[in-house]
């Protein structure tokens, strides 16, 4: 059910100066969603380690949680470690990280986030991006890479592991995962270390305690968050995507989320 004030606000509230941005907010107990940008694709970062996440416990069997891969995963949905990322997929294909990518694109198209890809595994370590020019405040971020989402794909991926781990059953057949795997899958996303560059982006819009199961992505020239928050009338998902070619400080992209958080 959209919402046109609610999306003008979160438009408001998105904005960074020079920055482009992308927002969207989705109550799971209402229905209402809104958005601003949130069709539009930006570079994706670590976001899309969701994919490998749904599709390697969809193959875990009936014990997720002992799993040759449950280790790598932890790390990659804790952390979003790419070196544990790059050791799941190469699992995930039987030996071939490329394998394994085409898998978790897969998943990710299953799961709604049909306008993303995931073209291949991480580098490990720093990652750089070339000098750009800087984009209009309300165009598409320039195609700096070919790993992209949208802040409504990663919505539908964030909702996908909520209601599998419910036990909703298109849920269930979408991810592949079964309701143990899919309940795993959110308690690491819980469990996402609030420290660094992997601070959460919109717990300052939140009530205080509020647990938040997060996916976080960041590179250089842009820095996202996209979680669900548990809060105390229900669970709400919140995604913020911001690009800017000379870089998205840390603290500037947490004061935009806190205010899309706080949107209502």
């Amino acid at each position: 059910a959209p919402d046109g004030a609610a999306s003008a606000r979160l438009r408001r509230a998105a904005a960074l100066p020079g920055a482009t941005t992308a927002a969207w907010t989705q109550d799971l107990a209402t229905g209402r969603t809104a958005g601003w940008n949130a069709g539009s694709p930006f570079p994706a970062a670590s976001t899309v380690k969701l994919g490998v996440l749904v599709a390697a416990l969809a193959r875990a069997g009936a014990a997720p949680e002992r799993s040759p891969l449950a280790h790598d995963l932890r790390a990659m949905a804790t952390w979003s470690s790419n070196l544990g990322t790059n050791r799941a997929l190469a699992r995930l294909g039987r030996g071939s990280e490329r394998a394994g990518a085409a898998l978790a694109a897969r998943a990710l198209a299953r799961i709604g986030a049909r306008s993303s890809t995931f073209p291949g595994g991480y580098i490990v370590g720093t990652e750089l991006q070339p000098a750009l020019g800087p984009a209009p405040a309300t165009a598409r971020p320039p195609a700096v890479s070919s790993r992209v989402t949208t802040a409504q794909d990663l919505a539908r991926a964030l909702y996908a592991i909520h209601a599998a781990a419910a036990g909703r059953r298109p849920a269930l057949r979408a991810t592949g995962m079964s309701p143990q795997a899919a309940r795993l899958a959110l308690g690491w996303l819980l469990s996402s270390e609030q420290r660094g560059e992997n601070r959460s982006l919109v717990a300052g819009g939140l009530p205080r305690g509020t647990p938040v199961a997060q996916k976080n992505g960041w590179i250089r020239s842009a820095r996202h968050g996209a979680a669900i928050a548990y809060e105390p009338d229900g669970a709400r998902i919140v995604v913020l995507l911001t690009y800017r070619a000379g870089g998205v400080a840390l603290g500037a992209a947490a004061a935009a989320g806190a205010r899309v958080a706080a949107a209502r």
